[in-house]
């Protein structure tokens, strides 16, 4: 079957994030990853500046700073010169690059908080929001189209 090829073409994209952020505009994003619409408008606490949607989108954006030819990419290299970035980063997993799928893993590393929310101690907290969302997307992934590698 194959992932949406509207979500690969923005996980493929060199702005990645623009592309992201261009598909949820277009009401496309949620549409194809549902769970991610529950952190639209979900605050978090002091420490983040972004709802936990756009918190993801953020990580996306810094990851393609990491890996593009800017300042950050090139302090990245500079910084790690024993690994080739070009190498590691354009490999493929399931036809898909791993690139895209660092993406991919930025966009929804918190897909799970706002189904795990909990106040404790006077404080928003989000007890193990990592594992469910594995969880989440371990059944999410393969409904959108990626196989068990990508997955």
């Amino acid at each position: 079957m194959g992932a949406d090829p509207r979500l690969v073409q923005a996980l493929r994209a060199s702005d990645g994030a623009g592309a992201l952020r261009d598909l949820d505009r277009e009401g496309l994003l949620t549409a194809l990853l549902p769970e991610l619409e529950a952190g639209r408008g979900f605050i978090q606490p002091a420490l983040h500046y972004y709802d936990v949607l756009d918190h993801s989108l953020a990580a996306v954006a810094a990851f393609d700073a990491l890996v593009g030819n800017g300042l950050d990419g090139t302090e990245l290299r500079g910084e790690s010169a024993w690994i080739d970035w070009g190498e590691s980063v354009n490999r493929e997993v399931d036809s898909l690059p791993l690139v895209s799928l660092i993406r991919l893993a930025c966009l929804v590393h918190d897909i799970a908080k706002p189904a795990t929310a909990v106040f404790a101690d006077d404080r928003l907290r989000f007890p193990r929001h990592g594992p469910r969302g594995a969880e989440i997307l371990r059944e999410r992934l393969p409904a959108a189209g990626f196989g068990e590698p990508a997955t």
